[in-house]
C-alpha cells in the first residue's frame, strides 16, 4: 500500500472513531481530571436537591393551594375537579409536572433538578458555535448548576410553577438559539433542536398564563432562519424542497404548541364544556372583563385597574350583569372597603368579580357561566358601539388588563431599568435565600393541606402550625411541626444556604461586570473579525431586548402588587421575573466564555509563534 492510501485509510478510521466516540467520553480520554470533576459535582448538586426539604404555601388560596389542588385532582383521575369559581382560573401545566411525578413514583425534587439539568446541557450545547471548548463549556455548566438562583425559596424549595418556569424559559431560547447557529447544518441535525424548542415551548405556555412575552423572541428568531435560508436557496441554487424542510422545521414547534394545548383545550371541553386553557384569560369572562377595564369613568389610581365608577357603569349598561347586580356590589363592596383606596386594586377585581358571581349562584355550570359572561361582553361592546361608553386610550399589554397611558409609558420604561438594576445586583435574591436549619422556614395553611402537598411532593416537606386565632401567615413561618424532617434535612439545609448566600454575591459581580465585559467581548471578536460576531450580537441582543419586555410586563403587572411596600413589591417583581434570571445566566455564560475563549486563543497562538520569533 502507498504511503498515500495509507494516509487516506489512518485518515477514514480518524473520522469514524471519532464519529463513533461520543463527546462525553472524547472528553473524559482527554480531560480526566476535570471530567470526574464535573461528575463528581453534578452527583453532589442532584444530592443536595433531593435532600432539600420543600415548603407549601397553603393558606395561599388563589395561587399555591390552587395549584397543588390541581395536582391531586389530576392524580386522583378527576382532571381540575368539581367546577367552581376556581376550577379553571390558571394553566394546568404545573398541576400535571406534580401529578406525573407522584403518578410516576418520582419524588419532585429529583424531577425538578433533572429538568434543570437538562436545562443546563442544552444551554451549553447551544452556545458551542461561541465556545468550542468542552472545558470551558463544562466549566460554565457546573457554574449554572450551582446557579444563586436555583437556592432560594421562591425558585426552587417553595412548591409552585415559578420553579419550573425557569427551566422552561432556558429551554425555549437555548433551543431557537442552537437552531438558529446550526442552520448551516443538514436538517437532520436540526431537528432535535426544533423538537425541544416545541416541547418546551409547550411546557411554559400551559404552565403559566403570561407566556406571551416570548412569542417576539420565537417569531424574530424563525423568521430570520427563514430568510438566510432563502439566500442560501439563491445563492447556492438549492432546491425549493430543501427550502419547504426548513420551513416544516421551523413551523414544528408551533405545530406541537398547538397540537399540546388543543388537547388540553379538548380535555376541558369534555370535562366542563368550555374549550378554553383556563376561564380567566379566555372566554365570556375575559371578554367581559376586558370591556370592563377598558370603560373610561374619570380619574382613577394608577393601581386600580377596574374602579368601582367604572364598575356601576358596566352595570347600568349591562341588563345581564345588572340581573345579578346585588350579590356582585355586595362581595365587591365589602373587599373594596378594606383598601386604603378604597378600590379593588391590579387584577384583584378578578378574583372578587368571580366570586360576585359564584354568591349570586353562579359558577355551578362551565356552559351557564361562560353564556353570562358573553352576554355581559356582547352588552358593553354594543354600548361602546353606539357612543353610551368611551374605551380608555392607551398600551394595552393584553386585552383584559389596566391600559399603560401613552403618556406613562417612559415613566414605566425608567422604573422597568431600575427593577432590572435591583434584580442584577440581586437585591431582591439575598433575603429569599433557602433558610438555615437555624431558622428554617416552613409551610403555611392546614395541616391537611400541606399533608396533601407532602404526598404529592413523595414526603419530605417542613410543615407548620395551623394558624388560631389571630395567628398570621407571616407569625407561623419559623414553626415547623414535623422536627425529625428538619433534623434529618439540616446539613442540606446549611449547604443550601450557604452555597446560595455565596453564590449571590459572586452573581453580583458577574452581573455587573458585564457593564464591562459585553462591550470588551465584541470588540474583541470584531477586531480579530471573528466569523460569528453578528451571529454574536444578534443573540445577545434577542437575550437582552427579551429580557427587558419580561421585566416591563412584570413591573407594569405587579405594580399594585402592596402598594406602599417597596420590599414587598420588590419580593412580588422577583417572584414573577424567574425567567429573567434564565435569560441573564445565558448572556454570561455567552460573554464569559467567549472572553475566555478569545484570551485562550490568543495565548495559543502566542506559544506558537514563540520559536518562530527566537529563530
Amino acid at each position: 500500500m502507498s504511503s498515500q492510501s495509507a494516509e487516506k485509510s489512518n485518515s477514514g478510521v480518524g473520522i469514524v472513531g471519532r464519529i463513533r466516540t461520543s463527546a462525553p467520553v472524547q472528553m473524559a480520554r482527554e480531560h480526566p481530571a476535570i471530567s470526574l470533576c464535573v461528575v463528581l459535582l453534578t452527583g453532589i448538586r442532584v444530592l443536595l436537591a433531593c435532600r432539600t426539604p420543600l415548603i407549601s404555601s397553603m393558606g395561599s388560596l388563589y395561587d399555591d393551594r390552587l395549584l397543588l389542588q390541581y395536582a391531586y385532582d389530576i392524580a386522583q383521575g378527576n382532571w381540575l375537579g368539581a367546577y367552581s369559581n376556581l376550577a379553571l382560573t390558571k394553566n394546568p401545566g404545573y398541576g400535571l409536572f406534580i401529578a406525573a411525578c407522584y403518578l410516576l413514583h418520582i419524588p419532585y425534587q429529583l424531577a425538578y433538578i433533572a429538568l434543570y439539568a437538562v436545562a443546563c446541557v442544552v444551554c451549553c450545547l447551544a452556545i458551542r458555535t461561541f465556545i468550542p471548548s468542552r472545558t470551558i463549556r463544562s466549566v460554565l455548566f457546573v457554574a449554572l448548576l450551582y446557579a444563586p438562583a436555583f437556592f432560594t425559596l421562591d425558585y426552587f424549595q417553595r412548591m409552585y410553577r415559578m420553579g419550573i418556569v425557569l427551566p422552561l424559559t432556558m429551554l425555549i431560547f437555548a433551543s431557537y438559539i442552537g437552531l438558529y447557529l446550526r442552520s448551516d447544518k443538514p436538517l437532520r441535525s436540526v431537528l432535535p433542536w426544533a423538537l425541544c424548542a416545541g416541547l418546551s415551548l409547550l411546557g411554559l405556555w400551559v404552565s403559566t398564563e403570561s407566556a406571551m412575552w416570548v412569542v417576539p423572541f420565537v417569531a424574530v428568531c424563525s423568521l430570520v432562519v427563514l430568510g438566510e435560508r432563502v439566500v442560501v436557496r439563491h445563492k447556492s441554487q438549492r432546491t425549493w424542497l430543501w427550502l419547504c424542510g426548513w420551513a416544516v422545521m421551523l413551523v414544528l414547534p408551533i405545530a406541537l404548541l398547538v397540537a399540546g394545548t388543543s388537547a388540553i383545550r379538548a380535555t376541558n371541553n369534555r370535562t366542563y364544556g368550555v374549550s378554553v386553557l383556563n376561564d380567566r384569560y379566555q372566554g365570556g369572562f375575559s371578554r367581559a372583563t376586558a370591556a370592563m377595564m377598558s370603560i373610561e369613568a374619570g380619574e382613577r389610581p394608577e393601581l386600580v385597574w377596574l374602579s368601582n365608577a367604572a364598575l356601576e357603569k358596566a352595570i347600568e349598561m349591562s341588563p345581564t350583569l345588572r340581573s345579578q347586580q346585588d350579590p356582585i356590589k355586595k362581595t365587591w363592596d365589602d373587599q373594596r372597603l378594606k383598601f386604603a383606596l378604597k378600590e379593588i386594586t391590579g387584577d384583584l377585581s378578578y378574583w372578587n368579580l368571580r366570586q360576585g358571581y359564584a354568591n349570586a349562584g353562579g359558577y355551578v355550570d362551565a356552559r351557564e357561566t361562560d353564556a353570562f359572561w358573553n352576554a355581559v361582553a356582547d352588552e358593553l361592546e354594543d354600548a361602546y358601539s353606539d357612543g353610551r361608553l368611551t374605551k380608555r386610550v392607551g398600551l394595552y399589554i393584553s386585552p383584559a388588563t389596566d391600559p399603560i397611558p401613552w403618556n406613562r409609558i417612559p415613566v414605566q420604561m425608567f422604573r422597568t431599568v431600575k427593577q432590572i438594576a435591583k434584580l442584577c445586583v440581586h437585591k431582591p435574591m439575598t433575603s429569599q435565600i433557602i433558610a438555615s436549619s437555624k431558622d428554617p422556614a416552613a409551610g403555611t395553611g392546614t395541616l391537611e393541606d400541606q399533608q396533601m402537598a407532602t404526598e404529592l411532593a413523595g414526603g419530605n416537606v417542613l410543615m407548620g402550625e395551623t394558624p388560631e386565632g389571630g395567628t398570621s401567615e407571616a407569625e407561623q413561618k419559623n414553626t415547623v411541626v414535623n422536627p425529625e424532617t428538619l433534623s434529618a434535612d439540616a446539613l442540606a439545609l446549611d449547604m443550601d444556604h450557604y452555597i446560595g448566600a455565596i453564590g449571590s454575591r459572586i452573581g453580583i459581580l458577574l452581573a455587573c461586570g458585564l457593564v464591562v465585559a459585553l462591550p470588551y467581548a465584541l470588540y474583541l471578536v470584531f477586531r480579530n473579525r471573528e466569523d460569528d460576531r453578528w451571529r454574536l450580537v444578534l443573540v445577545l441582543a434577542a437575550l437582552l431586548l427579551s429580557g427587558f419586555l419580561l421585566v416591563f410586563s412584570v413591573v407594569w403587572a405587579m405594580g399594585f402588587a402592596w402598594a406602599g411596600s417597596h420590599r414587598m413589591h420588590d419580593w412580588a417583581v422577583f417572584s414573577y421575573c424567574a425567567p429573567f434570571y434564565g435569560l441573564l445566566m445565558m448572556i454570561e455564560c455567552i460573554v464569559y466564555g467567549k472572553l475566555v475563549t478569545l484570551f485562550a486563543r490568543s495565548r495559543h497562538r502566542g506559544a506558537s509563534d514563540s520559536p518562530t520569533k527566537g529563530a
